[in-house]
């Protein structure tokens, strides 16, 4: 045999399909592919984290993060408090007031052209934006609502009737002809399954229950605003109400098909398509499915749907996370893992983060985790002050033959990124023969100085195995773009 390429593919659990001359399947873990200029698929670490603005609220989660185009208005809202978040080159949040949202509930939005709509297992609330007073709207409005949506002036919310009526998943409306003070409900069940989420486009509204998807469309009866487009019912619901998550053309949520945990996409609202995850069977055995956060995610022009399971605790890959975050990069079709690497503990935690906003008058993106907001960075690497550490796992390979090989060298193409208080970054190769649990010392080897764009290494007289598993390690918070790795390879006779 001769050298190599070992193309890091697919991101999948290890397995014998890995197996194969063409490519070497692998776990990625805080790091994405992307296309390059050249079209050739590189491998780059997440951005860092910049702290901008401490709310104050005591480490609780940040249950919103929103901003409105027309009314050029960001909200922000922690532990059941509301902040008007001013968005300069220092970022100022101002308390509007308190306690009066369900605290660490996400927080579901909605506008009109005269003011913003709010709510989180609550009542509706609503703030003008233009003198910052917020009311919440009573009379016959529905109380313990989860989701708004706007639809042609009408109001729409999931939630109960203000006189304990109505059935499970009832859907109300209002006119804004009225000001949302005359209120009806609108039941699109087709099957009772009681609805978990709402989510609205330009131009229909999707109800999300247990067991599955109804779609509703906009009529030109004042009597009868909403009819239901039976035909267009999707089979799949939803368990975890707050995993919804729209890009502009398909809609995600978590769902469970044939007794498995699976992600429902929807292409333009019709078309079915069930994605399986990475790691299926940690999602299967899954506890606390309902506090499932997604959301859509953009950087460096790949688009993920970000999968939060806050509270699940699993073992991947001999390492406990405490908590899970899977990323689905849309363009490639693959699941990746990002996580917080707990040094104390030697634990991973889920990815720091609890909301994600994309300001485009600004060209500015922000998470928020722990009571603060912080800004996304391509020159910081770091989640406050602990590094962001990109691994990348491989499956185990044999080439396709069961005898013993000969790994006469590696060889590794990486680039150099920005500007970094790290003079000379080191990338730490290791690995495991023949299915064995513990893993070789590492092999630590230079990614060179800043500047360098095209940098070989290679280490040498790297053992004999019939079967093996890699692991590369970035330790160091520098930007680092991995182009590929090659092994020369001798078949012992």
């Amino acid at each position: 045999m001769s050298r190599i390429k070992l193309n890091i593919g697919p991101m999948v659990l290890e397995g014998d399909e890995s197996s194969k001359a063409d490519g070497v399947l692998a776990n990625l873990y805080n790091g994405y592919r992307a296309s390059s200029t050249d079209q050739s698929l590189t491998i780059k670490s997440i951005p860092g984290y910049v702290e901008v603005c401490d709310r104050g609220t005591n480490g609780a989660d940040i249950d919103a993060d929103w901003y409105s185009i027309l009314h050029d208005t960001r909200i922000a809202i922690s532990d059941g408090r509301v902040f008007n978040v001013v968005t300069g080159a220092v970022v100022i949040a101002n308390e509007l007031t308190g306690g009066i949202l369900t605290a660490g509930i996400p927080v579901s939005f909605t506008e009109d052209e005269t003011y913003i709509y709010f709510c989180a297992q609550s009542a509706i609330n609503r703030l003008d934006p233009t003198t910052g007073t917020i009311t919440q709207l009573s009379g016959q409005a529905p109380v313990n609502c989860t989701h708004l949506a706007y639809l042609k002036g009408y109001l729409i919310a999931l939630g109960d009737d203000v006189a304990d009526g109505g059935l499970p998943g009832d859907t109300w409306y209002s006119s804004s002809v009225t000001s949302y003070t005359t209120w009806a409900v609108f039941n699109n069940m087709a099957k009772p399954d009681d609805a978990s989420a709402m989510f609205s486009t330009f131009r229909e509204i999707f109800v999300i229950g247990r067991e599955t998807t109804e779609i509703s469309y906009a009529t030109t009866d004042p009597q009868a605003p909403f009819a239901s487009n039976e035909g267009a019912t999707q089979t799949f619901g939803t368990q975890a109400p707050y995993s919804v998550a729209f890009d502009g053309q398909s809609l995600y949520y978590l769902t469970t098909a044939g007794g498995s945990r699976r992600i429902c996409r929807l292409n333009g609202g019709r078309e079915i398509q069930l994605l399986s995850f990475a790691v299926d069977m940690p999602i299967n055995g899954a506890d606390g499915i309902a506090n499932a956060r997604g959301w859509i995610q953009s950087w460096d022009g790949q688009t993920f749907y970000v999968l939060q399971l806050p509270t699940t605790q699993i073992t991947i890959y001999d390492q406990v996370h405490k908590g899970v975050t899977l990323v689905f990069n849309i363009k490639l079709n693959e699941w990746y893992i990002w996580y917080q690497w707990d040094s104390a503990t030697n634990e991973n935690n889920r990815y720091p983060a609890d909301t994600f906003l994309y300001m485009e008058p600004l060209g500015r993106r922000f998470v928020g985790y722990k009571g603060k907001l912080w800004e996304l960075s391509d020159t910081a690497f770091k989640f406050g002050t602990t590094p962001v550490r990109m691994r990348i796992r491989t499956g185990n390979r044999n080439w396709g033959n069961l005898k013993y090989k000969i790994s006469s060298f590696y060889q590794y193409n990486v680039k150099r990124g920005v500007t970094s208080d790290i003079p000379e970054p080191v990338m730490i190769h290791r690995w495991r023969n023949d299915q064995n649990a513990e893993w070789t010392d590492g092999r630590t080897i230079s990614l060179g100085t800043e500047g360098n764009r095209d940098i070989f290494r290679r280490t040498s007289q790297c053992g004999r195995y019939i079967s093996r598993q890699d692991e590369l390690i970035f330790p160091d918070p520098v930007s680092i773009v991995f182009n590929g790795l090659e092994e020369e390879v001798e078949l012992l006779k």
